[in-house]
C-alpha cells in the first residue's frame, strides 16, 4: 500500500486543532469544516469541488469565541447538514450553525450556555432512537449531558447521571436501538444503558485500581486459592471501597478480570471470613465516617455473591464514640467467629449470636491499635496479641469463654498488625512472635520458651532493615526451613520492593534476596497454581501480581547459535549470530534467552522435561536445525550443550536500513546525533553503499564515525563489503542545526 501526501490547506496562519468531514453543499462528495483559533475565532470549510480531493478556497463563519469542538449533523431534517461547535471562551457555550442554503448562509442559534466547567467531548447522534439527531457532551465537573432534539432542532437538557470527567461518547453498547454512552472517568472505563437520568446500569470495562489490601480464599470452593483485593475508587471526590475477586483458573498462567464482590463507602478496614457459619465468605468492613462495622453477608451460593454488586447489610455494630482495626475470632469456642476491636480507649471483643452481636466485652483497659489471636499457652482457646504506641503485650483467654486476665508486658517494641506475625520458629511445638520493631529497625524474634507463654527477650533475626509494608514467613525454597518474605523500602530511588530471607537454620537467616521491584502495598503467600511450592502475591500500583515460585535453577543449558555460510551443517567456517531467541520450556514453566555477540546463550532451568528452540524471531526463508532439542532434568546440578545451525531454504538478497535520531530534541544552534543503522537481513554475503540524505538549509553536517565514500551538499554515501548474514553496522553522524 502507498499513501501520497496531499495538502488540503497551502498555509493557514490561525491555530487549528478540530476538523471532520461532511457534505456541506449537498453535491454527493465529502466536505472539509476546521475551526481556527488565533486573533479571529472561526468556522470554515472547504468544498470539495471534483468530488476527487481538489478543495476550493476557504469560506468562513465568524461570531465564535474560543471554539474547541465541531461536528456536523443535519439537526433539523432539511437535509443540509449543519455546524455544531463548542464555545469555551468566556461562560462557554454549545452553538448551532444552520445550514440554510448549501453552505452559503448560516443561522446562529445557541442551544446550551454552560458557566463553569470545561467541555471534555462533544457528540452527535440519535440517542433516544427517534429519527432525529441529538447532541450530547462531556464536562470536567463529572458531568455527562444530552440535548434531546425535538425534531425541528430545537433541544431540552435532559436530567442524567452519568458521570464523565474525561470523555464522552455515544454507541449503541447492547445493540437494542439506542445509545448508549461510554464514560472515561480518572482510573476507569465503563459504559451505561440509556437512559441515563436516574441510577443507569452501569458496567465497568476497565479500572486501574488503587489496591490497599490482598486475601487469598478459595472463593469458588473448586480447591485452589482465589485473590481478593480490596482497592479504594475515588468518584465525585468520594472514596469507596471495591472489593474484587480475582477467580484462579489455571494457577494465574493468564491474566483474569475481577468480578465484583461490593462497592461500598470506604472501609479502612476489611476482612473476608465466614461469619455465619454457612459455607460460604462473607465480607465485613469498618467505615470510619459513620464509625460503624458492617457485615455484608453472602446470601446464596458463590455465583450470586460475586455477581452481585451491592449486598444488604444484615446487622451491624451500634455506632460508638470511635472504631479502629478489628480482627475476627472464636473467642467463646462456640463454633463462630467473634470481633475483637478497641473502642474509645479500652480493647473489648463482641460476640457473635448467630444474627447479631451482642454488648462489648472488655478485655483489657488499652486501646490496642493491632491485635490478632493465637494458642500462647497451649490451653486450647485463643489468647491475644495486642500491639500499641511503644508497647507489645498478650493477654490471657482464662476460661475458654472469653474472660481475659491482665496484660503480660513483651517490652519496649513498637509494630503493626501486618508486620507482626506468630510462628513455631523454633520447633518445640509452641507458637512465637516475630515482628519488626519500627523503633530500632529491626526483625525480631520473642520465643515462647515453656509453651505457656513466658516469652524470652527480643532477638534480632535481620538487622538495620527499613520498614516493611508486609512480614510473611513461609517455607520459600522447600527444605523444611520457614524463611521470612517482607515487602519493603529499600531506599533505592523511594522504590518499594519484595525481598526473602533464607533461613539458614538455628535463627540464622542469609542476606536479602531480591524478588521484584515494584511498589507493594501487602504481599500474601500460597500455593496458586497447585505445584507444591509457595507463590506470592504482591498489592502494588500496577495492579495484582502474581510471583510464581519456579523451584530451583539447578540446572543449565547452553550452546552456540550459527549460521551455515559453507553449507556444511555448520562443522565448519560458521559464522555467530547475536539476538536470537532461545527459549526452553517444560510445559509448565518457560525461560528465554537472546544469544551474546559470540553466538553463545545460557538459559537456568528448574527440573523437568524440556524443549529448546531457536526460532522465534527468525525469517521464513531461514530452517533451523535441530528444529528443537529435549533434555530432561530428573535431579539438579546438570548441564546441557544444545548447538542450533541456522541454513538457507530460500536465498533472499535484503538490507534493513534504520535512520534513528538524536536522543534529544534538535535545536537551532545546537549538534544534533543520529545513528545510520544497517543490517544484512538476507542469506548471503552483501556488498554495496548506504546513503543518509539531509535537508541542508536546516543541518550542516559535522562529522561521521566511518569513512564517507562521496559527499555532496545534501547527501552522504558509506560503502561496505562482506556483510555477512545477520551482521549490523552502525555509522554516528553529527550535524549542526542551523537558526531560520
Amino acid at each position: 500500500m502507498a499513501l501520497e501526501q496531499t495538502f488540503v490547506i497551502e498555509s493557514i496562519s490561525e491555530y487549528s486543532d478540530r476538523s471532520v468531514a461532511g457534505d456541506i453543499d449537498g453535491d454527493g462528495d465529502m466536505d472539509v469544516v476546521t475551526i481556527l483559533r488565533d486573533t479571529v475565532d472561526k468556522v470554515i470549510w472547504y468544498e470539495n469541488t471534483n468530488g476527487l480531493g481538489l478543495f476550493g478556497a476557504s469560506q468562513y463563519i465568524n461570531g465564535l469565541n474560543n471554539p474547541s469542538f465541531v461536528e456536523v449533523a443535519d439537526l433539523n431534517g432539511d437535509n443540509n447538514l449543519d455546524i455544531i461547535i463548542v464555545n469555551t471562551g468566556g461562560f462557554g457555550n454549545l452553538q448551532v450553525f444552520e445550514n440554510l442554503d448549501g453552505g452559503q448562509t448560516w443561522n446562529s442559534t445557541t442551544v446550551y450556555n454552560n458557566f463553569s466547567d470545561n467541555y471534555r467531548s462533544l457528540n452527535v447522534g440519535d440517542i433516544d432512537f427517534d429519527g432525529d439527531i441529538d447532541i450530547s457532551f462531556a464536562l470536567d465537573s463529572n458531568n455527562f449531558r444530552w440535548l434531546r432534539n425535538n425534531g425541528s432542532g430545537s433541544f431540552q437538557l435532559r436530567p442524567t447521571s452519568s458521570d464523565a470527567s474525561h470523555f464522552a461518547l455515544n454507541a449503541d453498547v447492547d445493540g437494542d436501538n439506542d445509545l448508549d454512552v461510554i464514560v472515561v472517568n480518572s482510573g476507569s472505563l465503563a459504559w451505561d444503558t440509556f437512559p441515563y437520568e436516574s441510577n443507569p446500569n452501569r458496567t465497568y470495562i476497565e479500572e486501574s485500581l488503587n489496591v490497599d489490601d490482598i486475601f487469598f480464599a478459595d472463593v469458588d470452593f473448586d480447591g485452589d486459592l482465589d485473590v481478593v483485593s480490596t482497592s479504594v475508587l475515588s468518584r465525585e471526590g468520594v472514596n469507596r471501597s471495591l472489593i474484587a475477586w480475582h477467580e484462579n483458573r489455571d494457577g494465574y498462567i493468564a491474566k483474569v478480570p475481577l468480578k465484583r464482590l461490593l462497592s461500598a463507602p470506604y472501609f479502612s478496614e476489611t476482612q473476608l471470613v465466614d461469619i455465619d457459619n454457612d459455607n460460604d465468605l462473607d465480607i465485613l468492613g469498618y467505615v470510619a465516617q459513620t464509625n460503624r462495622i458492617f457485615v455484608y453477608e453472602n446470601e446464596d451460593d458463590t455465583e450470586n455473591f460475586v455477581n452481585t454488586d451491592v449486598l444488604s447489610v444484615n446487622y451491624s455494630i451500634a455506632n460508638f464514640d470511635f472504631i479502629n482495626a478489628f480482627t475476627l475470632e472464636d473467642i467463646d469456642l462456640d463454633g463462630d467467629k467473634d470481633i475483637i476491636s478497641y473502642i474509645g480507649f479500652d480493647t473489648v471483643w463482641f460476640e457473635n449470636n448467630g444474627n447479631d452481636f451482642g454488648t462489648s466485652n472488655l478485655v483489657v483497659n488499652t486501646p490496642y491499635e493491632s491485635v490478632i489471636s493465637a494458642d500462647f499457652d497451649n490451653d486450647g482457646d485463643f489468647d491475644l496479641l495486642g500491639a500499641g504506641i511503644n508497647t507489645l503485650s498478650w493477654i490471657e483467654n482464662l476460661d475458654g469463654n472469653g474472660l481475659f486476665g491482665t496484660e503480660n508486658d513483651l517490652g519496649a517494641i513498637e509494630t503493626s498488625k501486618k508486620i507482626l506475625v506468630t510462628i513455631d520458629l523454633d520447633n518445640d511445638s509452641d507458637l512465637d512472635i516475630v515482628c519488626y520493631d519500627l523503633e530500632s529497625n529491626k526483625i525480631v524474634w520473642l520465643e515462647n520458651s515453656d509453651g505457656l507463654g513466658a516469652f524470652n527477650p527480643a532477638q534480632v533475626l535481620v538487622a538495620n532493615t527499613p520498614s516493611p509494608t508486609t512480614l510473611r514467613f513461609a517455607d520459600i525454597n522447600n527444605d523444611g526451613a520457614m524463611d521470612i518474605v517482607c515487602s519493603y523500602d529499600l531506599g533505592l530511588n523511594w522504590s518499594d520492593n519484595v525481598v526473602w530471607f533464607e533461613n539458614l537454620g538455628n535463627q540464622n537467616f542469609a542476606e536479602l534476596q531480591l524478588i521484584a521491584e515494584e511498589e507493594s502495598e501487602k504481599i500474601e503467600l500460597g500455593d496458586y497454581d497447585n505445584d507444591g511450592d509457595i507463590d506470592i502475591v504482591s498489592a502494588s500500583e500496577d495492579g495484582i501480581l502474581l510471583y510464581k515460585n519456579i523451584g530451583n535453577l539447578g540446572n543449565t543449558i547452553t550452546g552456540i547459535v550459527s549460521f551455515d555460510a559453507a553449507l556444511n551443517g555448520c562443522a565448519t567456517d560458521a559464522i555467530p549470530v547475536k539476538d536470537i531467541l532461545v527459549v526452553s520450556d517444560n510445559g509448565t514453566d518457560s525461560f528465554g534467552t537472546f544469544s551474546t555477540n559470540d553466538g553463545s546463550y545460557i538459559i537456568n532451568v528448574n527440573q523437568g522435561l524440556f524443549s529448546t528452540s531457536a526460532f522465534y524471531n527468525l525469517p521464513s526463508y531461514f530452517t533451523v536445525s535441530p528444529n528443537s532439542s529435549d533434555v530432561d532434568f530428573s535431579t539438579l546440578g546438570n548441564t546441557e550443550t544444545l548447538n542450533f545451525c541456522l541454513q538457507v531454504a530460500q536465498a533472499v538478497g535484503d538490507l534493513n536500513i534504520t535512520i534513528y535520531p538524536s536522543i534529544n530534541d534538535p535545536r537551532p544552534g545546537f549538534t544534533a546525533t543520529y545513528q545510520l543503522v544497517y543490517k544484512n537481513v538476507g542469506t548471503a554475503q552483501l556488498s554495496g553503499s548506504v546513503a543518509f540524505e539531509f535537508d541542508d538549509s536546516k543541518l550542516n553536517f559535522l562529522n561521521a564515525s566511518e569513512t564517507i565514500a562521496s559527499q555532496t551538499v545534501n547527501t552522504l554515501t558509506f560503502d561496505f563489503t562482506d556483510l555477512n548474514p545477520f551482521e549490523t553496522k552502525t555509522i554516528d553522524l553529527a550535524t549542526n542545526n542551523e537558526y531560520r
